[in-house]
């Protein structure tokens, strides 16, 4: 802008000088307005009409003047001189060197601006506290000891004794007759006629057989009974049968007529057995903690008159002994003495106390 401001004023200044014409300096003027070249100052004086001492003076042969001792001061420049540089009477207007280009003014319109949406700010969410999680707890875990190596047996070596029973103390009861002749006497035969039965573990099944005996696979707790005779070589079937005939009166039942007697179902019934053994067994006690009179082979009768079985030689930690029966359990052989299980009658066969009649052999 200053530029085009400096320019506009030489041509206004051009312009006022083209304009002034013949107007002449008058002479007081001679002195106050010197011509500047290089260092000769030349003074020009127009020519006025009327004035005899003005001669014409040719520029051509003006002489320098030599500058007087005083040296010419050169009047200070105006603040509108210094600021836009007019030029002085004489000089030769020359427009100064643009020392850089003129710069073009092209008035473009005004980008529109395009309005900026501002950013909507999304409310922050309100901070939530974080869940309390409750901690963990692994379970302990015990560690699992890995069993040592077993050591080879030495063959020379001495085998060391098993643990010893506690119960080693009770004196195990055998029966003085052999009836089957096995060398095996009564009772231990009928443990292990009770035992055989429990591990072929028979179907529990009360039905009627038509000879009277069942088969193996099935049975009820008065087959271990039986079969445990059998064992021993005794038909306990038929010796049953003999006392119900001899005896009819013992069995109030079939006394009374409400129950016919009957070979093939009497001996499988838990009431006629009770009788029978109260008649021709020895009986014993019924508690069980007089562990010492509590033998394997024995014959127990439990609750009322509803479930019999046979004594094992197996003892709990109290030394009360297991019962071999079939109730139609899982486990035959089982710690049943005690709790809910009352115990009725409890007694031991010994043959020899018997009337020989009375002892018939196994039929087949």
């Amino acid at each position: 802008m200053k530029k085009i401001a400096a320019a506009l004023t030489i041509m206004i200044v051009l312009i006022l000088t083209s304009c002034s014409g013949s107007e002449k300096v008058r002479p007081e003027e001679r002195s106050q307005t010197p011509e500047k070249s290089g260092t000769v100052i030349t003074y020009i004086s127009p020519v006025r009409p009327g004035d005899p001492d003005d001669t014409p003076v040719s520029t051509d042969n003006a002489e320098t003047a030599e500058p007087d001792e005083t040296p010419f001061e050169t009047p200070e420049e105006t603040p509108d001189e210094a600021e836009t540089g007019l030029p002085t009477a004489g000089e030769t207007l020359t427009p100064p060197p643009s020392e850089e280009p003129e710069e073009t003014l092209t008035l473009s319109p005004e980008p529109t601006k395009t309005p900026t949406e501002k950013p909507t700010a999304s409310p922050s969410p309100e901070p939530t506290e974080a869940p309390t999680e409750k901690p963990v707890v692994t379970p302990r875990v015990r560690p699992t000891a890995t069993p040592a190596p077993s050591p080879t047996p030495d063959p020379d070596a001495t085998p060391e004794p098993e643990p010893a029973d506690p119960y080693a103390y009770i004196e195990r009861v055998t029966s003085p007759v052999d009836f089957n002749g096995n060398g095996i006497d009564d009772y231990t035969d009928f443990l292990i006629g009770a035992r055989k039965d429990a591990e072929n573990h028979p179907r529990y099944d009360a039905s009627y057989q038509a000879n009277g005996y069942p088969p193996d696979d099935v049975g009820v707790c008065a087959d271990v009974i039986w079969r445990s005779f059998r064992e021993a070589g005794y038909s306990l079937r038929y010796m049953v049968d003999r006392d119900i005939r001899q005896n009819k009166w013992r069995y109030p039942m079939i006394d009374s007529g409400k129950e016919k007697r009957d070979s093939k179902i009497d001996f499988r019934r838990v009431r006629n057995l009770r009788i029978f053994f109260d008649e021709y067994a020895i009986k014993l006690t019924n508690d069980i903690d007089e562990i010492e009179e509590w033998q394997p082979g024995d014959i127990v009768i439990f609750y009322n008159n509803t479930h019999i079985g046979i004594v094992s030689d197996k003892r709990n930690e109290l030394g009360r002994p297991y019962i071999i029966h079939n109730g139609g359990q899982a486990e035959r052989e089982q710690d049943y003495l005690g709790g809910d299980h009352t115990v009725a009658a409890h007694y031991r066969f010994d043959a020899s106390r018997v009337p020989e009649e009375m002892l018939i052999p196994w039929e087949g």
